[in-house]
């Protein structure tokens, strides 16, 4: 959303996201959804909203990362 207080994030492959800016949240919550089977998890810690913070995914595969700035 336009204050950043949704961030959602899809993608294709590879082991982890990258944050390549700053959002304007520090600290966010989340949860994964596998887009194959539209099955949900939370994401194991907090992330950090600073540029270059890195988001570990399940798997290799596509995912959909729902972020919500912690309060």
């Amino acid at each position: 959303d336009d204050r950043s207080q949704s961030v959602l994030f899809y993608s294709l492959d590879g082991p982890s996201i990258t944050l390549l800016r700053t959002l304007s949240r520090n600290s966010y919550t989340g949860l994964w959804c596998d887009p194959r089977t539209g099955n949900t998890r939370p994401l194991e810690a907090p992330v950090s909203g600073e540029a270059g913070a890195v988001i570990r995914k399940p798997t290799a595969e596509p995912w959909l990362a729902l972020l919500r700035a912690s309060h």
